[in-house]
């Protein structure tokens, strides 16, 4: 780096900083001639090289602890000290601070035709020297995390069950046990529902919307929300998802209210999890998850699509101490600052760091993002099986994404076998349906050999299965187009 900026030996290149030299000559005077060997130059500092230099071309972009006294043998090619930038002109001049060029390179490396060297470069700035060290420590630990930053819990698994006028939502607490990949803090706070009435693209109406201090859209407003209460915050281990540490080992007081860094989210209200969870005895397991939680919500209108997200949000990363103010009578305030135990390896000095969740998803692919149609339970009439949307418009984008496409079987009994074939009988696929909450099944449109469909008149035969014996007991076909 160079703080006296580039000379005019670059003035094409779009670095924007202002060339000036201490040297009158013809290659280093302002408005002098570019440098013939101006490439050449370029490559030398990059990879450190001073020789064949002349001297004024070596005070340029070379500097010891001396800069006006350089030697060769006293030029350190690839650092700046401190010391030498401080006694730059360009640095004691009016107005005070930096012209600077940036020159990043790596090597030279001698490599064999066909071998590659993978490397790495961060550049770091800082408030203050011990702001650049704190933020140069965290660089190396992101590094050695494979670049990963502060990380959100673990997502939940989340599962549905409808009735009329009713959707059950449950999720399980892989979420509590996770950890953060670069603090290593087990640092969840809490779990928040998001409803859409859109498949997503919207969670919430517009009284949902959440904007930052300068008018920013930043986010929604949760449907619900609960977290851990004061108690369970204060006895919370820092590195496990226990109770039972010593007092330091413990966070030490709650987490709740406005985020301290992002005042328009909410950390909050001491909820505690027992509003949601499940005696143990009603642990729902399903595909050999298990759902510890449940919320229902009753304000759905039957038929209607709903969509829901359920997040798990950690509690942030805070400054290691806070200074509160203790009323000592006769309207006098005593200061003390209290010791942070939540955060014990001092990350994120001095300030902390804002609470973040995991993604709310995007298809039903996603392991936390759900579609259900409340009220539509199984039906044993057959006459009333449907298929929609029918006919399917490849074009008209309802309901889906490029990478989502599918329609849905209605009104279906509670066991049944649906199989689709083409105009001339040829077998496309196969649904197996077993809900005894819901009398829906959806197909993705692909073959069982994972093609997609080509537009066309399908058939769909489905045969309902006796409870008692798995027999066929009832069938029915039926035909949907699916169109370009």
């Amino acid at each position: 780096m160079d703080p006296r900026g580039p000379h005019p030996a670059f003035a094409d290149l779009p670095s924007g900083a202002r060339a000036h030299s201490a040297a009158r000559c013809q290659r280093g005077a302002e408005g002098g001639d570019q440098a013939r060997n101006k490439e050449e130059i370029m490559y030398k500092i990059m990879i450190g090289d001073t020789t064949n230099l002349h001297q004024n071309e070596k005070e340029w972009h070379f500097h010891t602890e001396n800069p006006g006294l350089d030697l060769a043998t006293d030029l350190n090619p690839h650092f700046d000290s401190l010391e030498g930038l401080l006694e730059e002109p360009a640095f004691l001049r009016e107005p005070p601070g930096l012209d600077c060029s940036i020159f990043m390179s790596c090597g030279p490396f001698d490599l064999p035709v066909g071998r590659e060297v993978p490397f790495s470069f961060c550049i770091i700035f800082g408030q203050n020297e011990d702001d650049l060290i704190n933020n140069a420590r965290f660089a190396q630990v992101m590094y050695n995390s494979r670049y990963q930053g502060f990380t959100a819990p673990a997502r939940p698994t989340a599962y549905l069950e409808t009735d009329t006028s009713v959707v059950r939502i449950y999720w399980d607490d892989v979420a509590e046990y996770s950890t953060d990949v670069l603090t290593g803090y087990c640092d969840f706070e809490g779990y928040r529902i998001y409803k859409s009435l859109d498949g997503g693209k919207n969670w919430g109406s517009a009284a949902d919307m959440i904007y930052d201090n300068n008018g920013l859209f930043v986010g929604w407003r949760p449907f619900a929300q609960f977290d851990l209460s004061r108690e369970m915050d204060s006895l919370h281990c820092v590195y496990t998802n226990a109770y039972d540490c010593g007092r330091k080992e413990r966070r030490g007081h709650g987490i709740d209210g406005q985020d301290p860094f992002y005042p328009w989210f909410n950390l909050g209200d001491n909820t505690g999890l027992d509003r949601v969870m499940l005696p143990k005895t009603e642990w729902k397991v399903v595909n050999n998850d298990t759902f510890k939680y449940m919320y229902e919500d009753q304000d759905v209108i039957n038929g209607l699509e709903y969509t829901y997200s359920i997040v798990a949000y950690d509690m942030g990363v805070e400054p290691t101490y806070s200074t509160r103010y203790i009323n000592i009578g006769n309207g006098e305030f005593e200061s003390v600052v209290d010791t942070n135990y939540s955060n014990p390896g001092k990350w994120a000095n001095p300030e902390g760091y804002a609470s973040i969740e995991n993604s709310k998803g995007t298809t039903i692919l996603d392991r936390n993002f759900l579609q259900v149609y409340p009220g539509i339970q199984p039906v044993n009439d057959f006459k009333r099986v449907t298929v929609v949307p029918n006919p399917y418009i490849v074009r008209s984008g309802y309901k889906e994404t490029e990478f989502l496409r599918r329609i849905r079987f209605t009104n279906l009994p509670e066991k049944c076998i649906i199989k689709v074939f083409t105009i001339t009988g040829e077998f496309v696929a196969k649904i197996d349906h077993q809900d005894k909450n819901s009398g829906n099944a959806w197909w993705d449109m692909r073959t069982v050999n994972n093609q997609e469909i080509a537009p066309g008149l399908y058939l769909y035969h489905i045969q309902k299965i006796n409870q008692d014996n798995g027999k066929n007991l009832e069938e029915i076909i039926g035909k949907f187009a699916v169109i370009r």
